[in-house]
């Protein structure tokens, strides 16, 4: 009765009964969340079985189609597995013991719980590895070791595996843009085997959705010229959505919304097959400014300017989820979303504070926001679910109260919480405080940044530690990376982690991931894991630990004190010494030790360049705020500070040089791809030059004048 009487209101325009008037006096609010719900609390969201034939479908594609006959699959709706959060069996996989030769049978209580078996099977018994990577020449992608011997290895003994949650969730809405943005079919039917056999089953999928909001705009009277000005171009899309940017490096061209929406169209299919569930959009409130004209009584504000970004790339048009609008945009999405895209999934995600802070702190409003949010979502899906990235609530306005009101406004069957980055700044055990579920995700990377970074400990124990605390509350594990193909190990772990329940010897388990990876392993091998586990995979993310060379010339950078630059020197010593003793094929080593390779180089050109920083600062004052210099010390003769200079500048220069040759041996270093796959995204020479112009802004000046610096 209450979100009915809400709705009321809203639909007569009389809804400041329930939210600040234009005076900012806050009035009580009609909704209140359930403090505790009775029963499985998501019990709405029915398990997806997904069918056999498409794990088998995968096993031809990954493995080829002569080990289909390799596998015996069964699909069982019933294993007796725990029941979950949702009311349902948790996935489970049976692994039956099997002789030389074959047949290996594998039970599982959905498609993706077989996909997991199998994946478990190839690790365990085959020692191969499937992770990302570009495709080569002959089809094959290049960092996978997938090639099944013939005959087929033994299962020596039956193994029954059971995730501890009801969900694996994958991506971030950046990776999207970051990682994906120039992805064809091919690349995606790719990455969701990869879902599969990884055990995601709650992947985002966000491609497309502009051609449904184009639908929508144009119902209200929105021309063609202000949607495509209104849409950033496709490499910045992300931050569009979020309401961070508007119409960057567009236009968004009819084409490509009508090329995407088909592959949306492709990767939902996929993605049902398997029984995923995949999460679509909803609207935050970000829009046209053209609405604001059409609807002069909009309750319409401007969000401040983000990442130094500014009129009229910024100061997007928000409006107000208390206004009637609001709800009639946000159901008019929905339905052309389901009726495009299909519907029956029931979890949604939108971000309506990222990275800018609500305009007040009134628990009321918090409150009230947030509720009717949810409300534009409910009126279309009752059973809607809202999926909450908790990105927002690392801004310091954010305090215990301030999120308690905002999340008090949804009942807690009606939210999960992506804990973003739980393995450096955890909010968990506040969601936990306010009886709202969440899921336990692994960030570690911002814009694709190059580095040797990842704490595999802290990895293979937090999750399973933080599940014992918070009990049914922690109702799954995710990868919300900004952007992927990069860390490799630090991803496999953690997708493991979604079926694993107890703690493990991660040392062991890095060993037999690098055996797998590079099909094979030596003593220096193993002593260059050794090496690179405590130098370089025992912390987080640092931002002073990008490389140098790449970034913008700043005298007041600090050198990176987290890492072990000796420790991974020496690790790549071993690392290159095994290539002695045993012959290492696989393109995974090969990616691994270019990338060894960048981080000695990165960081031996940290040395020098503190080296020329000391020699320069003898002969030159630097500015406290530019960080540079600008003032001569005439007590230091001068020819002596141009030869310092010139010595140290040709070694960067040398270093430089150096990284580009080493970098230019592995496809997946190469800009050209990069650029190539942008502009066989378009149909015209004018869409790919405008694509290519989105590839090279967004990893160089990201912006029209350089506007977020080195990410």
């Amino acid at each position: 009765m209450k979100r009915t009487f809400f709705l009321f209101l809203v639909l007569l325009g009389v809804e400041s009964a329930l939210i600040p008037n234009n005076n900012n006096n806050i009035l009580s609010s009609e909704l209140k969340a359930d403090e505790r719900v009775s029963g499985p609390r998501f019990g709405r969201l029915s398990k997806k079985l997904g069918s056999v034939d498409v794990v088998y479908g995968m096993i031809e594609r990954v493995l080829g189609q002569q080990h289909r006959s390799s596998f015996v699959l069964t699909l069982q709706s019933n294993m007796g597995a725990d029941l979950s959060e949702t009311g349902q069996e948790l996935d489970m996989f049976q692994l039956k013991a099997s002789p030389v030769g074959g047949p290996v049978v594998i039970n599982g209580n959905s498609a993706v719980a077989l996909s997991m078996g199998v994946m478990y099977y190839l690790k365990k018994y085959s020692h191969l590895s499937m992770t990302w990577g570009y495709q080569n020449d002959d089809s094959s992608w290049s960092c996978d070791n997938m090639y099944l011997p013939s005959p087929v290895p033994a299962v020596t003994v039956t193994e029954t595996v059971q995730s501890p949650y009801p969900f694996r969730y994958y991506m971030n809405v950046c990776t999207v843009s970051y990682s994906m943005v120039w992805w064809n079919w091919t690349r995606w039917e790719r990455e969701i085997d990869w879902m599969a056999l990884s055990g995601i089953n709650l992947p985002l999928a966000f491609t497309g959705q502009e051609y449904i909001w184009a639908k929508v705009f144009a119902d209200l009277g929105v021309n063609e010229t202000s949607i495509e000005t209104f849409f950033s171009g496709p490499a910045f899309l992300a931050w569009q959505r979020m309401g961070n940017v508007q119409g960057w490096a567009g236009p968004l061209l009819p084409s490509w919304r009508e090329q995407q929406a088909t592959l949306q169209k492709q990767i939902l299919a996929r993605m049902r097959e398997f029984g995923m569930i995949p999460v679509l959009g909803a609207f935050a409130g970000h829009i046209p400014s053209a609405i604001a004209t059409l609807f002069p009584n909009a309750n319409v504000t401007t969000s401040a300017p983000w990442g130094n970004f500014q009129s009229p790339y910024s100061s997007v048009y928000l409006l107000s989820p208390f206004d009637p609008l609001f709800q009639k945009i946000g159901v008019s999405f929905m339905k052309y979303q389901s009726e495009e895209f299909g519907f029956g999934e029931h979890i949604y995600n939108c971000d309506t504070f990222n990275e800018m802070d609500p305009s007040s702190s009134d628990p009321t409003y918090l409150k009230s926001y947030s509720a009717a949010v949810y409300n534009a979502m409910y009126e279309f899906d009752p059973q809607a679910v809202w999926l909450m990235q908790g990105w927002l609530f690392h801004s310091s306005f954010w305090t215990d109260k301030a999120i308690s009101a905002y999340l008090s406004g949804v009942e807690s069957n009606q939210l999960i919480i992506l804990d973003l980055n739980s393995e450096q700044q955890p909010l968990w055990t506040t969601f936990v405080a306010n009886n709202k579920s969440f899921i336990w995700c692994l960030l570690h990377d911002y814009g694709g940044q190059r580095d040797l970074h990842g704490n595999i400990h802290l990895i293979s124990t937090d999750p399973i530690s933080a599940k014992a605390s918070a009990g049914a509350l922690m109702v799954g594990t995710g990868t919300t990376m900004e952007a992927i193909e990069q860390n490799h190990i630090v991803y496999e772990l953690m997708n493991e982690m979604g079926y694993r329940s107890e703690n493990f010897n991660s040392t062991e388990w890095v060993l037999d991931y690098a055996r797998r990876r590079y099909n094979g392993t030596s003593q220096s091998m193993i002593n260059a894991w050794l090496d690179l586990i405590p130098a370089a995979y025992s912390r987080g993310f640092s931002w002073n630990a990008n490389w140098i060379g790449v970034t913008h010339p700043d005298f007041g950078r600090f050198y990176d004190t987290t890492q072990n630059p000796t420790g991974i020197l020496n690790g790549w010593r071993n690392f290159l010494n095994a290539s002695n003793e045993y012959n290492f094929n696989s393109g995974g080593w090969h990616f691994d030790l270019v990338d060894i390779s960048r981080q000695v180089i990165s960081n031996f050109f940290w040395d020098v360049f503190l080296g020329f920083k000391q020699s320069s600062s003898k002969c030159l004052q630097v500015d406290e705020t530019s960080h540079f210099f600008n003032t001569q010390n005439t007590d230091v003769p001068w020819d002596y500070c141009t030869q310092s200079a010139l010595n140290y500048t040709n070694f960067m220069i040398q270093m430089t040089d150096d990284m580009e040759e080493i970098l230019a041996t592995d496809i997946n270093y190469l800009l050209g791809y990069w650029i190539a796959a942008a502009r066989a995204m378009g149909t015209t020479d004018q869409e790919k030059d405008i694509l290519e112009f989105n590839a090279r802004n967004q990893i160089t000046l990201w912006g029209p004048n350089g506007n977020i610096n080195d990410y």
